[in-house]
């Protein structure tokens, strides 16, 4: 690393294979989106308001986070400190953040059916409880957490309806159940882009991480005050007050405008994070008209091939040459060969790749019956340019793969003199034979080409494209989100009618 001084050692980010495909464009998509139905809904002004613009979701707290450094003596190896619980258990907690830096009392959610009073019995009043079979947060809870505890909070303290409250993706965030709800209590219900909550929600990007911080102190000070004491469920509540006590509220006011929902700014999220390529439609149209100005520098090589040399290539002979083996016959067939086959490619739209063994390997054919005869006429010197490893991919040919073959042929039955004939390239190239260059690029000299033949850098995922998407509104509360919805729940019910129906018809059959 001192030898590098422009590389450092990083602590990686680990996001999924989903969410490194989300673009910019992506993201600017929904913004537009939302906006126009915003404005269609003449709901637009809501986001004028921080009191009113809302975030919401959900987080695990470990009950042992994990342990930071500590004092021990030097040259001590074994450092220990035994963990007063069980190490693996959590717990989940719901929360709502507004843009004007206001935390609701959350939902804690507890894997039971029912809850013991010693639990019950030390959460803030104003905290929600919910019970969940896994712990996990299902449709049931959300719906109780807005119905029961947001709406009735938010009315308390004077909160003018209606609101717009942000949330990800989750399944549970979006039932048919839980958009009549939020219609009827007026709560504009907005689904985040999926898989980049990273980048656009203000819980993730400026809430969650301070706040485990501020868990981690908690339950380090709640140690040190009960050494003796396993930390419990009737010890989540009280620590878990006090970390949110110590969230700071400029932290959530910068997290909403960081990620451009309050001021609505679709260029305030840093889309540096976007690993997703950008699709160009003026590069695109660019290539297509590149690939077929290939196809017709491929048809004016063709016009030198006159018809009685083409007919007498693929009879396997050519008058002129001096013998049966002649070395220039050779080179013009596997030449006429490499075209005729690009020629077939293009016309299918398929891409062809031939090597140079596979060049050497291709057939000759001299017919004995058809004697040589001397022929005069002016030298046809012909510069063919073709690539050693993947000369027809997608018919553009780069300069550092790139060979020369010279063919010098002596005939009075071929009028023509060709000087330099290439394939055109997607870029100028020397009018001058090429040599084969190495592989590095000249972008990439120096001290960072060394480096990067030893350190290699992973791949972005792209999209395959292959899988269908259905896009919904992203408006969970919509009439459009419910219509979709209702219609697919009848779907269903219709299927499992005739699942049932041909069930009873077959125990019918089986009887008779």
């Amino acid at each position: 690393m001192k030898r590098h001084p422009q590389l450092s050692e990083r602590t990686a980010e680990g996001i999924t294979s989903a969410s490194s495909v989300v673009s910019e464009n992506n993201i600017r998509g929904w913004f537009r989106d939302i906006e126009k139905y915003l404005k269609e809904k003449d709901l637009f002004s809501i986001l004028a308001d921080p009191s009113r613009v809302f975030n919401g979701d959900e987080t695990c707290f470990q009950y042992n986070p994990k342990l930071g450094k500590v004092i021990a003596p030097r040259g001590k190896k074994n450092v220990y400190e035994v963990d007063l619980g069980k190490a693996k258990e959590n717990l989940m907690a719901m929360f709502t953040f507004s843009a004007s830096g206001i935390t609701t009392p959350p939902m804690i959610i507890y894997p039971n059916k029912r809850l013991k009073s010693a639990v019950a019995n030390v959460i803030p009043d104003e905290w929600a409880i919910g019970l969940s079979e896994n712990g996990w947060m299902k449709s049931e809870i959300v719906i109780d957490y807005i119905q029961n505890h947001l709406y009735p909070h938010l009315k308390q303290i004077n909160t003018r309806f209606p609101i717009i409250l942000f949330v990800d993706g989750h399944k549970s965030h979006l039932s048919l159940e839980l958009s009549e709800v939020c219609t009827k209590l007026e709560i504009v219900l907005v689904a985040l882009y999926p898989n980049c909550t990273r980048i656009m929600q203000p819980a993730d990007v400026a809430n969650f991480r301070p706040l485990k911080s501020l868990w981690k102190k908690s339950v380090l000070q709640w140690r040190h005050e009960n050494p003796y004491c396993q930390f419990g469920k009737e010890h989540f509540a009280p620590v878990l007050e006090t970390a949110i006590n110590g969230l700071n509220k400029e932290s959530t006011i910068n997290g909403f405008r960081d990620c451009g929902l309050f001021p609505w700014n679709p260029d305030a999220p840093d889309y540096s994070k976007c690993l997703g390529k950008k699709t160009n439609r003026a590069e695109i149209s660019e290539r297509q008209e590149q690939l077929q100005s290939n196809v017709s520098n491929y048809e004016d090589i063709w016009n030198v091939f006159d018809e009685l040399l083409v007919k007498r290539l693929k009879n396997g002979a050519i008058s002129g040459c001096c013998s049966s083996d002649c070395e220039n016959f050779n080179i013009l067939l596997k030449i006429y060969n490499i075209l005729e086959r690009q020629k077939k490619n293009n016309t299918a739209g398929a891409k062809c790749i031939f090597s140079q063994e596979e060049i050497n390997n291709m057939p000759v054919v001299l017919l004995d019956e058809e004697q040589p005869t001397e022929v005069n006429g002016d030298e046809l010197l012909m510069n063919f340019t073709y690539d050693d490893g993947d000369m027809l991919n997608q018919n553009i040919l780069t300069e550092s793969e790139l060979e020369t073959i010279n063919l010098s042929l002596m005939g009075s039955g071929i009028h023509a003199e060709i000087d330099n004939i290439t394939t055109e390239p997607a870029r100028q190239l020397s009018d001058n034979p090429l040599q084969k260059s190495s592989t590095s690029s000249p972008e990439h000299n120096g001290e960072n080409a060394h480096i990067e033949r030893f350190l290699g850098v992973p791949e972005t995922p792209v999209r395959k494209g292959t899988r269908q998407t259905e896009r919904v509104s992203f408006v969970i509360s919509s009439s459009a989100y419910k219509k979709n919805l209702e219609e697919k729940h009848k779907i269903k019910e219709d299927k499992e009618k005739k699942n049932v129906k041909t069930k009873e018809n077959a125990r019918r059959e089986r009887k008779n």
